[in-house]
């Protein structure tokens, strides 16, 4: 047997208003995805906005006060309860030196994972890369390694055995272009929707949200992927909605 996931990512934009941040959440969270991740959270009134469409929506949501990434689930995928966690990655803008000439909170990849019956351990991971703009070129090149180096050791932890994982984010990278997760030693555990399917359509900023499977476990494919641009989902936020279809046999 198998079962379709239905993911979403979705970057949202930190200098939005509060209403404005509400209203995006609320319509996304309303569309029924399985699996929700995104950005631009942390200690701001976002963190608020998603704890509160989760629970009128039915959803666990994984938000802390630090980072600014999430993930959020369906409740009836996690009804044996779930866990979550927080891979470090790099501090924040003040502390770093040189003084780049950008500004951003601590980086981490956010993660929850959860048992779904016939299916295993599924695990999700968010993340949010520094912009070249503003990290400058050489921070730009060491964060993603960083990042890189965060999201391989990660996946290939929760991803022993049968476990399934799914890692989603704002990569600030062209997809078509660079290959984030060989940018450690050459490595590439994970498969974008994007390069699996051999499209690399606009998410906004140009190809650089999405969605990624963990290769080593062959019972996972993606079989669909899609942007909703503004004139399908119009949102606030300077970003494209990426949603893909995740299908996984059963053990």
């Amino acid at each position: 047997m198998t079962k379709i996931l239905r993911v979403a990512h979705i970057s949202m934009q930190f200098n939005d208003s509060p209403a404005q941040k509400r209203s995006d959440t609320n319509k996304i969270f309303a569309r029924g995805y399985d699996i929700i991740t995104g950005t631009e959270a942390g200690g701001t009134a976002l963190n608020v906005a998603l704890r509160d469409a989760a629970k009128a929506h039915g959803y666990y949501v994984h938000v802390t006060g630090t980072y600014d990434t999430w993930v959020a689930m369906r409740q009836t995928l996690a009804h044996g309860g779930y866990l979550t966690g927080q891979e470090h990655v790099m501090q924040r803008a003040r502390h770093t030196r040189p003084k780049p000439p950008g500004i951003w909170g601590p980086k981490a990849l956010v993660w929850a994972s959860w048992t779904m019956p016939g299916y295993g351990r599924i695990t999700v991971g968010s993340v949010h890369l520094l912009t070249k703009k503003g990290a400058g070129a050489r921070l730009k090149k060491s964060s993603d390694r960083k990042f890189a180096r965060t999201a391989n050791r990660w996946g290939r932890r929760h991803g022993r055995g049968t476990n399934v994982v799914l890692v989603a984010g704002d990569f600030n990278l062209s997809d078509r272009r660079f290959d984030l997760f060989k940018m450690w030693r050459g490595r590439a555990p994970f498969l974008t929707c994007w390069d699996e399917l051999r499209e690399w359509p606009n998410t906004g900023h140009g190809n650089i949200d999405a969605v990624a499977r963990y290769i080593p476990d062959k019972r996972v494919r993606c079989v669909g992927a899609r942007v909703l641009n503004n004139k399908v989902l119009h949102l606030y936020t300077d970003h494209f909605v990426v949603e893909a279809e995740y299908e996984i046999k059963s053990l």
